[in-house]
């Protein structure tokens, strides 16, 4: 029986451990078969002995290859060599709050080897356009990763909504949860600027955030205020609590995340069962900017400028009002998650 000489795109895919099987049936063929591409061509015997050669290296000396490559690089070569690479669902979601330091805490933790972060935000559990298309869809907006590697996902309105608690507890009991919230005062102003610069619609573009929010009339907060309603964490967190045990639910400090990013991210390293090995000589202060930015060997990563708005100034009488105004919701929220904060 006549035996087919292999193609060139075959040819091209073998690697070292599979030549001494492959070259059996062709010992005379193969050294004179060329592949061809673009144009040009060359003998497939030297050049599979060579690449297959360079691979070999390549994989043999990973621990002395990452000492001049960054963590995520080393990543990708652990995947070639031992790791079952593919899209999970994640372990780990950041469900809230918005204007909170959501984004700065899922680019800090997805510096580390052993997590793969979700690109953008997938808003799955909560809008049911998305939900009603199934885990496939859901699948796909996550990253590719290996076995031993942590998927965290970040949608930060799912803090907000009713139905999102079931519908993740219905995917994954067992997962863990990271919620950041910082002062309540400070996110409302966040959330008001982000409302005026996003939608030019809305009200915030023809009133100040002090009209907004305080009613002069009635020397009253307005509690029906959106940013304001949404400041108030613990009406929300009982949700969560229904569903959730309260060790699988990290509170992180979004106050503390700006000024002291390392302690943060050792306490979520800590809750995701990992090494710490984003530490303080992971970040660097951007003075032009006003705040850390993560550090690597290769180059320095900052979020982008739509993130970290500067709070406009509003006079210390309406904070002290909307401190007292927060204040009792404050504590009630410390009580619930058994822990105070640094703004508290």
């Amino acid at each position: 029986m006549e035996t087919k000489e292999p193609d060139p795109v075959t040819l091209r895919m073998l690697s070292v451990p599979h030549l001494k099987t492959f070259l059996r049936p062709y010992p005379i063929n193969l050294l004179k078969h060329r592949l061809h591409f673009r144009g040009r061509s060359c003998y497939a015997l030297p050049t599979i002995l060579i690449s297959g050669l360079l691979m070999w290296l390549l994989l043999s000396h990973v621990d002395l290859i990452t000492r001049f490559m960054s963590v995520k690089s080393l990543s990708l070569l652990q995947r070639f060599r031992d790791c079952d690479v593919r899209r999970r669902l994640p372990s780990c979601i950041i469900i809230g709050t918005p204007k909170s330091g959501t984004k700065a805490l899922i680019e800090f933790i997805g510096a580390h080897p052993n997590v793969e972060i979700a690109q953008g935000e997938a808003k799955f559990f909560n809008r049911n356009d998305n939900y009603y298309k199934g885990y496939e869809h859901y699948l796909k907006k996550m990253p590719l990763s290996c076995a031993n590697q942590i998927t965290v996902e970040k949608s930060p309105e799912y803090f907000y909504s009713r139905v999102a608690p079931y519908r993740i507890y219905k995917m994954n009991h067992s997962i863990k949860l990271i919620i950041i919230v910082k002062d309540p005062v400070q996110r409302a102003i966040s959330d008001y600027i982000h409302r005026r610069i996003m939608f030019p619609g809305r009200r915030e573009t023809n009133f100040t955030f002090e009209e907004l929010v305080y009613d002069n009339v009635t020397k009253n907060v307005r509690s029906q205020y959106l940013p304001v309603v949404r400041s108030i964490y613990y009406r929300y967190m009982l949700n969560w609590l229904t569903y959730f045990a309260p060790h699988q639910i990290h509170v992180a400090d979004g106050n503390k995340l700006i000024v002291e990013p390392e302690e943060e991210l050792s306490k979520v390293q800590d809750f995701l069962g990992l090494e710490r090995l984003i530490t303080q000589d992971s970040f660097v202060y951007n003075s032009t900017k006003g705040y850390y930015c993560l550090w690597t060997r290769e180059s320095t990563h900052c979020l982008a400028p739509c993130k970290g708005h500067k709070n406009h100034s509003i006079s210390t009488e309406l904070v002290d009002k909307l401190n007292t105004y927060f204040k009792p919701y404050n504590e009630l929220f410390f009580n619930i998650i058994n822990k105070r904060l640094s703004w508290s």
